[in-house]
């Protein structure tokens, strides 16, 4: 896993970028509660839990993942964001991502956009 050098923050949950880097397609969709905005460069919309399990499955599945570098990490109100690069055999990916942290530092994803560089 590799951060952005100035990396000061600590409440970014070190399992959502571990699941982004390992293409852990379930961890990810487990982490949504009702619908989920997910964009791919071909498809876009909103998903339940198990459509979003599927379409990161096929993702993941056609782009298997080598590193996630994130560049930038903020908060906007209650949500947060991280914007990443996502490098995988396939090509190289913008990542961005919106999601609620929760009382016990797990989080709750809002929407997950994948963008080819």
């Amino acid at each position: 896993m590799a951060f952005a050098p100035n990396r000061l923050v600590s409440d970014l949950p070190d399992a959502l970028i571990k699941a982004i880097e390992n293409g852990n397609y379930g961890d990810l969709a487990s982490h949504t509660s009702g619908k989920i905005e997910i964009v791919f460069p071909n498809t876009s919309g909103f998903y339940s839990r198990e459509q979003a399990s599927q379409m990161f499955s096929h993702f993941f599945t056609k782009n298997k993942p080598n590193v996630f570098i994130v560049t930038r990490y903020g908060k906007n109100g209650s949500s947060r964001y991280l914007r990443g690069t996502l490098r995988t055999q396939s090509g190289k990916y913008r990542v961005y991502v919106t999601f609620k942290t929760t009382d016990n530092q797990d989080y709750e994803l809002e929407g997950i956009s994948f963008e080819e560089e």
